[in-house]
């Protein structure tokens, strides 16, 4: 717990409108704290919910800074965006780690007792989880057309397919330093900036992109995993195939090109 020691030195210069500003307004902690429905009387319900709460909360993290990284990019900032990449990876690793402790205390048989009560809610009608995807590269349209999305969350989706995304961006850099960036001269160029030897900038911002592929990766299979051990042969509540479907997934990589121009 943070503790704050008393002080007789005078207060430090207020920003207007912070003066008597509380932890609990700060925070909107009477709305947040306010947020967990539970449907049903099953203790780890609770538990069910505020991950996934959290989750959305380290999304919506992981998009400004992927948004930064991007527009930093496109802008030739290049350091500031190895800065923004290597947050959202360290924010996608601790989606991963959280993965792992609801597991831990979220049995199959508790997830049983109110599995119905969700209905066709699903974590496939994630905007922002589909937002990250499309950012990064991978526009797969079939979820415009997902039940389940507020028209409100299609417009935003239909707005991320006329953005740049991060390759895009990656490969404004490359033109920026006067490399082929398409066609078969882009596999040259890849197989270069693959080096820290050649451009020692390239090189870092490859291995940040791949860096935030691979903490994606790590996090697709370890849901594929806890679904699969809650769930079985079951269908998913979206009606995917669920544990299956997932685990098909598991494969998805953002930027195949540099995966393949590994040294």
């Amino acid at each position: 717990m943070v503790t704050f020691a008393v002080s007789d030195a005078p207060a430090a210069a207020q920003p207007p409108g912070v003066a008597g500003l509380t932890y609990r307004d700060y925070l909107c902690l009477g709305t947040l704290l306010g947020c967990q429905r539970p449907r049903t009387s099953e203790p780890a319900e609770r538990l069910f919910i505020v991950f996934h709460q959290a989750s959305e909360l380290w999304f919506a993290a992981e998009l400004d800074a992927l948004d930064r990284a991007r527009d930093a990019m496109l802008a030739g900032q290049v350091d500031a965006a190895l800065d923004a990449l290597g947050l959202a990876a360290n924010i996608t690793r601790e989606l991963t780690a959280s993965l792992g402790w609801l597991d831990d205390h979220l049995s199959p048989q508790a997830f049983a007792k109110f599995r119905a009560a969700l209905g066709t809610a699903s974590t496939l009608q994630s905007l922002q989880f589909r937002e990250i995807e499309y950012l990064s590269g991978h526009r797969d349209q079939r979820f415009l057309a997902l039940k389940g999305l507020a028209a409100s969350d299609r417009e935003r989706l239909t707005q991320r397919l006329t953005e740049p995304s991060l390759w895009d961006a990656f490969c404004a850099v490359l033109a920026g330093r006067g490399l082929p960036h398409a066609g078969q001269g882009l596999t040259a160029t890849l197989n270069l900036v693959s080096s820290p030897g050649s451009d020692l900038g390239l090189y870092q911002l490859a291995e940040a992109l791949i860096d935030h592929d691979h903490a994606w990766a790590d996090w697709r299979a370890r849901h594929a995993t806890m679904v699969a051990r809650h769930l079985g042969a079951q269908s998913g509540t979206a009606g995917t195939s669920g544990a299956s479907y997932l685990r098909a997934r598991a494969a998805l990589r953002f930027f195949p090109k540099l995966w393949a121009a590994r040294p």
